[in-house]
């Protein structure tokens, strides 16, 4: 995976202050939601619990076009669970949606969900609106080194 620094994390353009989430904290998740989460997500939420990357956008391939999906916010693992930032409170409201051994870790700017679906490790994003599901890379690690500059937001 990327080094983590050049997603640039932020909170209001600063850097994210909350701090990282224990061990038990963590366990604590696994146990209530019946998963396992992979590494590579663990060391992001250690590395930055939260916060808005600069390097926000993944681009998907659609037939002959190009589209593209962006982060707005990771969430974060800790503190107040009802906080619609927390991984907390994201996983009690899509579990249903998304699936059992899902784990949503990121949204766009309109609520949409990224998530890691631990049957296959793969990342997706989940539109609310018409419950599309686009596959956007095989590993949490495979998110992270394509996320890009989105151009246009510069």
């Amino acid at each position: 995976m990327r080094e983590l620094s050049e997603l640039n994390i932020n909170f209001g353009g600063l850097p994210v202050s909350r701090k990282p989430p224990s061990a038990e904290e963590i366990l604590e998740f696994e146990t209530q939601f019946g998963v396992k989460m992979p590494p590579p997500l663990v060391q992001m939420l250690r590395y930055s619990n939260g916060g808005h990357p600069e390097r926000d956008t993944f681009y998907v391939a659609l037939s002959a076009s190009r589209d593209r999906v962006s982060v707005d916010n990771f969430y974060h693992l800790g503190g107040d669970r009802s906080c619609p930032d927390s991984l907390w409170f994201a996983a009690s409201h899509w579990t249903s949606i998304l699936g059992l051994r899902c784990i949503p870790f990121a949204s766009d700017g309109g609520g949409n969900q990224f998530f890691v679906d631990m049957n296959d490790m793969a990342v997706a994003i989940r539109f609310h609106d018409d419950l599309e599901v686009w596959k956007l890379a095989s590993s949490f690690e495979a998110f992270v080194d394509a996320l890009e500059m989105n151009d246009d937001a510069v």
